[in-house]
Order: C-alpha cells, then structure tokens, then sequence
C-alpha cells in the first residue's frame, strides 16, 4: 500500500475552493463555494478510510481522527453542515446584516461637512477636519443545523481553542487543517509502522 495521491487531489480541490471561496465576488458566489467546500472536505475524510482500511494498522489512526470528528465542535458542525446541505432544504447560512457605511469625525476629533459624495473613483470630503470612514459589507453567517435529528450549533472552538465563527474563511481553513494533518499523520505513522513497503 502507498500513499494516496488521490486524498492529496482531494485537498488541493479543498485549498482551490477556499481560495475561491476568499475571493467570492457575490455572497451567493461564496454561498457556492462554501457548500461546495463543505462536500470536498468531507470526501478528504471520506477518500482516507478508503484507502487506509485494508491496512491491518488502520486502527492506530482511525480512532483518535473518529473521536475528534464526533466531540470538537467545529469538526462535527462541517460534517453536519454538510449533511443538511445536500440531504435537506435548511439554509446553513444566512445574510448576516445589510452592508453599512458610517461616518465619524476623524483624528482631528471634529469635522464640518459641506460636501460628500461617493463616486466610482472613491469619496470626495468638501469641508474642515478629517473624516473616519468605516464600510461594513454585507456578510454570510453559519447558522445552527440540524442534520438526521439533531441540531449543531455554531462553532466557537476547534481543538480547545476559540475560534470567529462569523468567519467563514477561518472556519474552513481550521477544518482543511484538521483533514490535512489526517492525511499527512496518517502516512507518516504507517510508514514508520512499515505499513507501507
């Protein structure tokens, strides 16, 4: 038995669609990419025990990844996520807020406007003092699921460490982490066990 190039294929379809998914033009875009994320992520898992259960060492891996998958909230939300994207008709995201712009005065702790406009080129300011100007776009956010009748909340650690699930990208680059060492660890610890001629 050798190592797998098909898992690693599988994880650089995941690094694509987390790069894709980072530069999503539109939040339906990123709603796209991020299902489709979830999916490819699940068959790294998926393509592992296909190709490490007929080696007799399967077990000195498996368990330890198994546990994790089924008790770190962040591991187990992915899975289910996925689960009720492609077997159910919930939303697994939501439009978080309407974009907003707000306007403040800036270092100079006052500001008199007598003219501002936004246009393509950027913002003209017509007036004293200096503006602070904060743009916040409209984002998606994960919403709790529930898959085969029970419901996951929204993860707020991985591995005993918080993490922002208001950010999708985070989320998804700490679960391509996870899948990632599975594969690198597991290749490691059966060629060292000489699973592996």
């Amino acid at each position: 038995m050798q190592p797998s190039p098909k898992i690693h294929a599988e994880l650089s379809r995941c690094e694509d669609l987390l790069r894709r998914l980072t530069g999503s033009k539109s939040l339906d875009e990123a709603e796209e990419n991020w299902a489709a994320f979830l999916s490819r992520l699940e068959r790294v898992w998926n393509k592992c025990e296909a190709h490490f259960r007929r080696n007799p060492k399967r077990n000195g891996w498996k368990g330890k990844y198994e546990t994790a998958r089924k008790s770190d909230p962040l591991l187990a939300y992915l899975i289910h996520a996925r689960g009720a994207e492609e077997h159910t008709v919930e939303d697994i995201v939501a439009r978080s807020r309407p974009g907003s712009v707000s306007i403040a005065a800036g270092t100079t702790g006052s500001a008199h406007i007598r003219r501002l406009a936004f246009t393509p080129e950027g913002i003209e300011f017509d007036g004293e003092g200096s503006l602070s100007i904060t743009f916040a776009p409209e984002r998606l956010a994960l919403l709790p699921v529930t898959n085969r009748g029970r419901t996951y909340a929204v993860p707020t650690e991985h591995l005993g460490r918080p993490i922002s699930a208001a950010n999708l990208v985070e989320v998804a680059t700490a679960g391509l982490n996870f899948y990632r060492a599975v594969a690198t660890e597991t290749e490691g610890f059966l060629v060292k066990s000489n699973a592996f001629p």
